[in-house]
């Protein structure tokens, strides 16, 4: 049912919630608000589909439905998910999500997004993953550790793209154009590597945009 019980109140379920919302807010940002609940596992896709199916004749309905149909519980970060929607919604090939990629016996990285014909990875960047990353890390050495781990996949002949904030807003024009460049050159040698995508996203220890 879309009601339930939170002590005393009678209150509508998290589905339906996050369907109410979605009938509401821009898609992006609807978008977003569901990729967060299915990453905290608040709710799962058959729930989701349930709550539209029961709300199909209220209005606005169509426009949570889209947002449910573009949802990845796979997207870690606001920024991430905007990345994810922009390219997609600009006719990209549409992107694998938290791909690892092993080289030699060894995790060389996890990257946000990856396109395997291109071999291209995406890394969503946010400022404050470098200036406040979380865990109380040394901004420095998060730093230094992102260089070796792009520096390691770039010997693979990997290529990585590093979109922020700016790119997934009043740069995407420009961001889309490089990606568009990327796609359409030439792909590097290659060194033996395996990607083996996520189930599932990982919740970070504390929440950003980036």
């Amino acid at each position: 049912m879309d009601l339930t019980r939170r002590g005393p109140f009678p209150v509508t379920s998290a589905a339906r919630t996050l369907v109410d919302l979605c009938r509401e807010l821009p898609e992006l940002d609807a978008v977003a608000t569901l990729d967060r609940a299915l990453l905290r596992q608040q709710v799962d896709r058959e729930q989701l589909e349930l709550a539209l199916e029961r709300a199909r004749f209220v209005r606005g309905t169509p426009l949570a439905g889209r947002a449910v149909e573009r949802s990845d519980g796979r997207s870690e970060s606001w920024l991430e998910t905007a990345w994810r929607v922009r390219h997609v919604a600009a006719g990209l090939p549409e992107p694998e999500l938290q791909v690892e990629i092993w080289a030699g016996g060894q995790l060389v990285k996890v990257v946000d997004g990856w396109l395997g014909a291109q071999a291209m990875a995406f890394e969503g960047d946010g400022k404050v993953k470098f200036t406040d990353p979380y865990g109380g890390k040394d901004p420095a050495e998060v730093l230094w550790a992102e260089k070796r781990a792009e520096d390691a996949l770039r010997a693979l002949g990997i290529r990585v793209l590093r979109p922020t904030m700016v790119d997934v807003g009043s740069g995407w024009e420009a961001f889309r154009a490089r990606t568009v460049r990327e796609i359409g050159a030439p792909v590097p040698a290659l060194q033996p590597f395996t990607a083996v995508p996520r189930a599932t996203g990982r919740l970070r220890p504390a929440t950003s945009r980036g």
